[in-house]
């Protein structure tokens, strides 16, 4: 099990700290997330949120809490998980024929804190632009170094899309 919380308190603060579903726009390239698997218990992925295909092993210790869609079905549309053991926070691309797990955050807490910063920034528009780089950076140095929200971060200070 999870090192810090359990996946029941990690689930009560995902479902407290996110909106349900929610749309960014970042130069008219809707990214939609939906956070509504948080509202229910976590639950690992299942043959059917792989349209059937057989699970690898190293997809099995996921919990999923939500999904992201970027420009309507046009792009990836990951899952979003906690790492069972070590409570961190992977995108999973059940679709992606490179490396289908991508590292987001090294816990529950730095993600629901680095999403509230894009989401006041794009979505709010209650922080600007020039803001969002370090303070992104700072919530979780290390895993942001590897992470997706880097490429999100470059889409919204420099004007190009991921």
């Amino acid at each position: 099990m999870m090192t810090n919380i359990s996946l029941d308190q990690a689930r009560k603060k995902l479902a407290g700290a996110l909106p349900v579903r929610v749309r960014w726009l970042i130069k008219n390239y809707p990214i939609d997330f939906d956070f509504s698997r948080a509202q229910d218990d976590l639950k690992p992925i299942t043959v059917s949120d792989t349209n059937g295909f057989e699970i690898p092993q190293e997809w099995q210790f996921l919990s999923l809490f939500g999904k992201r869609d970027y420009a309507e079905g046009g792009g990836a549309a990951p899952y979003l998980g906690i790492h069972r053991d070590t409570g961190q926070v992977f995108a999973l691309d059940v679709e992606s024929e490179a490396s289908s797990l991508s590292l987001l955050n090294s816990d529950i807490d730095k993600f629901i804190s680095t999403f509230d910063v894009f989401d006041r920034s794009v979505r709010q528009r209650t922080l600007q632009i020039e803001q969002v780089a370090g303070l992104v950076e700072a919530i979780d140095p290390a895993a942001f170094a590897e992470s997706e929200w880097g490429g999100l971060r470059d889409a919204i200070t420099s004007g190009e899309m991921p």
